[in-house]
């Protein structure tokens, strides 16, 4: 994602999956195929969302829809990420907090009034009378499908065009017409 912020979906579903799961590219417990544990800085991880931010900055529907997920993915990861007891000062956590703070501020005179809102009500939940609270607000997202929702009964993946799943996702099929 982060060699290529122009692919908006790849970048859409990055920026959700680090802003619930970035605990775990600094902690070390995310693995790479060949068994071995990835660990990102956690400046590394605000880096690149100040990058998407900026990357997408006033450049349509599209983008906004990256922007806020990314402000979404930043507030949530004011609790996952900054390590109190780093020794790389980027890595602090007050360090951190400054600097998802600011990609939030930097948002509340943006263009689209959703995109204002939200950087403003994540603002408020950032500041301490919201310390008891935070960890509930931004805790992960739990799954609440069927593990096998992409799969039909017969264990073909739902989106297969070779073999007519239309009908199975739309009622129809596409090749008759009807």
């Amino acid at each position: 994602m982060k060699e290529n912020l122009n692919q908006i979906g790849l970048v859409q579903l990055g920026v959700w999956l680090v802003g619930e799961f970035g605990e775990m590219l600094v902690n070390g417990s995310c693995k790479n195929p060949d068994g071995n544990p990835i660990v990102v800085d956690d400046s590394e991880i605000i880096e690149t969302y100040e990058r998407i931010l900026s990357d997408h900055n006033k450049k349509g529907d599209r983008s906004d829809i990256i922007i806020m997920w990314s402000l979404t993915a930043l507030s949530k990861l004011s609790i996952r990420i900054g390590s109190s007891t780093s020794m790389n000062p980027e890595n602090a956590s007050a360090a951190i907090q400054q600097r998802i703070n600011k990609c939030l501020k930097d948002h509340t005179n943006h263009i689209n009034v959703e995109i204002q809102q939200r950087a403003c009500e994540f603002l408020q939940i950032l500041d301490k009378k919201w310390d008891n609270e935070r960890t509930g607000i931004f805790e992960p997202m739990p799954f609440k499908g069927d593990e096998n929702m992409l799969v039909d009964a017969k264990d073909r993946a739902a989106l297969d065009e070779d073999e007519g799943d239309n009908q199975l996702l739309f009622g129809f099929d596409a090749g008759s017409g009807a």
